[in-house]
């Protein structure tokens, strides 16, 4: 850590010297200069911790330096101190009182300056810290998960100087965690999701909505017997993130190796909690927001605004790379007559079962939607119309086989699909495509249901 540095603006003289020496001895860095027009700028290039301005002889222009001082943006976070007689001017009272973060009465004793010193530096580190954390506060602001992450990589380090750090968020249940960003070397950790049960000191954090600082954790009861190797000691802080009552996850921190975990940090790491408890909980409102516009409440499935955007793009993306693109229409046979006999409740329970087992025959680059009522469109890229049928086939066998839960008990159920690629030289934009999906869907209904077809010319 760099030496603590002091500017004195004084004349230069036997005591302030000798003060100089003093300051040089507890380990400062010192620079003295007497008042003038180049002080601004000198203190503003050398930007001291600590700026000490004698007042002695007066005035003199070094109000004006105070006032300077601490309403420019660069220069305002050093600790201004005035040291007088106690027979000055009312003047000068006022500015120690508007300007001056401490009065030095002189003459001065060492000791005691020393010690004010070292409270100036500390309140000081703590300024900056505080500064950085807005920066940081603002840059995390409204902004999703990863650029939540991403803002930790750039500026977390800059103020807290644990060794290790790792954030993780509480999934749904809030028993399982799954990690969000860390410094714990590439690839160490990523993708990591660990249970409460398996980290007791995240389970306590959680359980007492407190931070939790453990300084012997290899003999504490949070010890799991996993290694610790690639910590420097045995400091461990667990802080959780919650807001009212909704947990969100937990803020860990390892290793003392800076001297980092005092009253001071402790304080401002409460203050680090809240900013990202707050930041996750934004995050999280806007992905579910996100989430709910585009997909269907009752199936959890693409909604038919939502898929017209991404067939939109898939045909696109077919087109510029010359890739097949198909189609696939759903409609389960004689979905009116299931709700007017076993009731809506059971038409929703069969529209929410068929959603699962439609992800489950399809692909991960595949694209699965509830249409609207009782259809579903499926996008198949790279695939031409011969092979997804397939793929329907093996559906529609699914399905067929299969007894669905309703109020009333287990039904049979089948479903009729219509089939089209994008091959075709009539099929120039998506909304093509799927007339034509449509259409051979309404052909496998006329063709007696519980069949899949694929569009042909003459439909």
């Amino acid at each position: 850590m760099k030496e603590p540095s002091v500017y004195i603006v004084s004349k230069q003289d036997v005591a302030h010297e000798a003060l100089a020496e003093a300051l040089k001895v507890e380990g400062y860095r010192v620079t003295m200069a007497p008042p003038g027009p180049e002080t601004l700028e000198s203190i503003s290039t050398t930007l001291p911790e600590i700026a000490i301005i004698d007042m002695e002889g007066g005035d003199n222009g070094r109000l004006k330096l105070c006032r300077a001082l601490k309403t420019n943006e660069g220069t305002r976070g050093i600790s201004l101190l005035i040291a007088s007689e106690t027979d000055v001017g009312r003047s000068v009272w006022e500015g120690v009182n508007q300007w001056a973060d401490d009065f030095l009465k002189k003459p001065l004793d060492h000791n005691e300056l020393f010690a004010r010193l070292r409270i100036h530096l500390r309140m000081h580190e703590y300024h900056m810290k505080l500064e950085k954390l807005v920066f940081f506060a603002r840059k995390i602001y409204a902004r999703d998960l990863e650029g939540i992450a991403q803002a930790m990589r750039e500026e977390f380090t800059t103020f807290v100087r644990a060794d290790r750090y790792s954030v993780f968020v509480a999934e749904e249940d809030g028993r399982k965690m799954r990690l969000l960003v860390h410094n714990h070397g590439e690839g160490e950790m990523d993708h990591m999701e660990v249970s409460l049960e398996s980290s007791p000191i995240m389970a306590e954090a959680r359980r007492s909505l407190k931070p939790v600082l453990e300084t012997n954790f290899s003999g504490s009861s949070f010890n799991t017997g996993a290694s610790r190797e690639k910590y420097s000691d045995d400091f461990a802080l667990c802080v959780p993130l919650y807001v009212g009552e909704d947990y969100l996850g937990a803020l860990n921190l390892n290793g003392n190796q800076a001297g980092f975990f005092n009253r001071l940090n402790m304080d401002l790491l409460a203050l680090i909690g809240e900013i990202l408890s707050a930041a996750i909980n934004n995050a999280l409102r806007l992905e579910t927001l996100r989430r709910l516009a585009i997909t269907d409440g009752l199936t959890g499935l693409l909604n038919h605004r939502s898929f017209h955007e991404r067939l939109s793009s898939e045909f696109e993306r077919s087109r510029r790379f010359s890739t097949p693109l198909t189609c696939v229409m759903v409609d389960i046979d004689f979905f009116k007559k299931i709700n007017d006999k076993h009731g809506h409740q059971s038409g929703d329970m069969i529209l929410s079962s068929l959603a699962t087992r439609l992800k489950r025959h399809l692909r991960k680059i595949d694209i699965v939607a509830r249409y609207g009522g009782e259809e579903f469109a499926l996008l198949l890229p790279q695939t031409a119309a011969r092979d997804a049928l397939v793929v329907a086939e093996r559906i529609r066998e699914d399905v067929g086989a299969s007894r669905f839960e309703t109020m009333g008990g287990k039904i049979k159920v089948t479903i009729s699909l219509g089939i089209a690629d994008s091959a075709g030289a009539g099929v120039l934009s998506g909304a093509d495509l799927l007339n034509r999906a449509d259409k051979a869907m309404y052909k496998a209904k006329k063709g007696g249901r519980d069949r899949s077809d694929i569009f042909e010319e003459s439909v």
